[in-house]
């Protein structure tokens, strides 16, 4: 699944996984990423976000990356990205605008203050070939640990 209030991205692993996806990789395994939209839809973002993380190798920007992000027609960016893996980790694209807004195709409506995003479901990458096993960072947030019941999740 892909989520998107106007950019159309698209994620397939080298193998030609999609977002839901199981595979095995290696210590590299690669992205092919295409982001699309209308002319007044701006995408100037693009990372991969590894078991949650962003990493400074996986964050392209417009600024620093100007041949990867298009200028005219509906595609955005594209490029084939490689992502170095010490562990088995789910990938997750995102693509954005920093500096935009949807105000063009929404006017006054609340939804012309978003900034233009989508997001994929991960990619699931088994890298040792045992089966694909969750690294169990948080991210920071506090979890619940067991199971739940009605009482204990209020």
């Amino acid at each position: 699944m892909v989520l998107s209030n106007g950019p159309f991205l698209e994620v397939t692993g080298e193998d030609g996984a999609i977002a839901g996806d199981t595979t095995r990789g290696s210590d590299i395994y690669r992205l092919d990423v295409r982001v699309q939209s209308n002319t007044w839809v701006k995408v100037d973002r693009v990372v991969v976000l590894a078991n949650g993380r962003l990493r400074d190798d996986l964050d392209f920007r417009a600024d620093s990356h100007p041949s990867l992000f298009k200028g005219q027609g509906a595609e955005r960016f594209r490029h084939r990205i490689p992502v170095s893996l010490a562990e088995d980790s789910h990938l997750i694209v995102v693509a954005v605008s920093e500096d935009s807004d949807l105000r063009t195709g929404y006017g006054k409506a609340w939804q012309g203050g978003m900034r233009p995003c989508a997001y994929n479901n991960p990619i699931f990458v088994d890298v040792d070939g045992n089966g694909f096993t969750p690294n169990g960072d948080t991210l920071g947030h506090p979890l619940p640990v067991g199971p739940l019941n009605p009482p204990k999740s209020k």
